[in-house]
This record gives structure tokens, sequence and C-alpha cells, in this order.
């Protein structure tokens, strides 16, 4: 969906917006599925850092969303799938897949 946003996000900065807030779904569209099926489309969340500025095409959500933010230089807050590895080594409640999964969202600076 991220290509879809990216008409919007130059229309709304022409009409003077700083910030644009997506709503919960907008990145993925409602899914509703399983654990195993969303895990694919699910990313560390980066902290303090600018993934397009750092050139990690490894992250492509967080990637694209935040050179859309710079190409605009408009802040961009987005609800995307987060994934953090864990062990039951370490961690009796870690998922059988070995990460936990959240809902969660970001915010990219301009």
């Amino acid at each position: 969906n991220i290509d879809i946003m990216a008409p919007y996000v130059k229309q709304a900065k022409s009409q003077g917006a700083q910030m644009i807030v997506w709503p919960e779904d907008s990145l993925y569209g409602f899914l509703n599925c399983k654990r195993d099926e969303i895990a694919p489309y699910l990313e560390e969340i980066t902290v303090k850092t600018n993934p397009c500025l750092q050139n990690m095409t490894n992250l492509p959500v967080q990637y694209r969303i935040s050179c859309l933010a710079k190409a605009y230089g408009i802040v961009m807050v987005i609800d995307m799938g987060d994934r953090i590895p864990c062990s039951k080594k370490t961690d009796p409640y870690c998922p059988a897949n070995g990460q936990y999964q959240y809902n969660t969202q970001v915010a990219f600076d301009k």
C-alpha cells in the first residue's frame, strides 16, 4: 500500500500539511490472519535511526516510508507490524516461532 500512499503524501504536502498520521491497517489492509501468515511482513523497529538516511534496505517498509517522509519534507506516523526476537532458553513466554509480534506506531521525521 505504500505505492498507493505516495500521491496522498504529495497532495497533503502541497496543501501545507506538516504531518500525516495514517490509520491502523492502512499499510497492510485489514488482515484477519494467523501469526505465521503475518510474520513475513514484520520488521524490527529501528530506534533513533532513519532507515532512509542509513540506506537500510533490509527493512523495506521502514526504508520506503522514511524515504517518502524525507522526499516530501513531512513527518509520517504509520501503524506497522513489529517483531522482537526471543528465545525459550532465556524467556519461558517466548512464542514457538521465536519472536514476539506487535502492532506498533512508528514516526519518521522529515
